[in-house]
């Protein structure tokens, strides 16, 4: 809960930049798009080395797809 907590903070940066830049609103969208699957990987990283608070305790929280896509 803490780690959504912290990305509160990237989202509000990411909202600020997508609407005062108009001009890169689908550059923004395409990356956060394309960069959100990374959050998989914490599937085969995270229970190596840290062992994070989840949802039903499963390796992949919400908070990493909100950390990638932010």
């Amino acid at each position: 809960m803490e780690y959504f907590a912290a990305n509160i903070i990237g989202a509000l940066v990411w909202l600020t930049l997508f609407f005062l830049r108009k001009n890169l609103r689908r550059e923004m969208l395409i990356m956060s798009i394309l960069a959100t699957p990374l959050a998989l990987l914490d599937f085969f990283f995270v229970p190596s080395y840290w062992i994070p608070k989840t949802l039903f305790n499963i390796p992949i929280g919400i908070a990493s797809f909100s950390f990638c896509f932010f």
